[in-house]
């Protein structure tokens, strides 16, 4: 099977030399790798499956975080294209909250800017690791299936890393007309952006609502 897209900033500005890497179940180790070429398309052969991720970035943590994408289903031939800047949607989680049709989306977003700025002071203090931006609504963008989802609410939640330390993150429910109707898999996007460093990211999701049988 071949995995093929392009590799930009949010300005569609290609990226070149950025790494693709497709994950392996154990998080461990890479399926498969590939580079980006001088107008950030890239391509690679796999085996048919469904994997864990795909990792891009490009000069990690020097200018950019990550983009992912999650339980990524390379049955035939797939096209997946990443936008790359200074924010990461880490985490990225979907379920159905038995309310139709909507879902809950779970991600945790990471600044570059305020992971340098964190770091700099005493990043094994108790307390909050702050290294996520403060988001409104109007900074938070969920597609299904690349069409606009609409936001019904957004809540501020906290997820604890260690006996002492948590960090902030967001759930966010949003109406799902149409895709709870099989069990395909869709494409779950979620794009944020911090409005104080003006950084952006972007992370994927590949879902399938599995219907109740009785």
């Amino acid at each position: 099977m071949r995995l093929y897209g392009r590799v930009t900033d949010f300005d569609e500005r290609p990226l070149d030399k950025a790494v693709v890497r497709v994950v392996g179940r154990d998080f461990a180790h890479d399926a498969a790798a590939a580079f980006t070429d001088d107008t950030g398309v890239y391509q690679l052969e796999i085996e048919s499956g469904t994997y864990l991720a795909v990792w891009i970035c490009k000069d990690y943590r020097e200018k950019m975080l990550e983009y992912w994408a999650w339980h990524v289903p390379i049955h035939h031939d797939l096209e997946l294209n990443a936008r790359v800047d200074g924010l990461e949607v880490y985490g990225l989680n979907v379920f159905w909250p038995r309310q139709k049709p909507t879902l809950m989306v779970y991600f945790r977003p990471m600044s570059l800017t305020r992971v340098r700025a964190y770091e700099s002071g005493d990043p094994d203090a108790p307390g909050l690791i702050d290294i996520a931006p403060n988001l409104d609504p109007e900074d938070i963008e969920v597609t299904l299936d690349e069409q606009p989802a609409p936001l019904l609410c957004v809540n501020k939640v906290r997820e604890q890393t260690s006996p002492d330390q948590y960090m902030d993150a967001y759930l966010v429910h949003v109406g799902a007309d149409g895709i709870l109707e099989t069990d395909v898999y869709r494409k779950i996007s979620v794009a944020v952006t911090d409005k104080e460093t003006q950084e952006r990211g972007e992370a994927s999701l590949f879902w399938r609502h599995t219907r109740y049988r009785e």
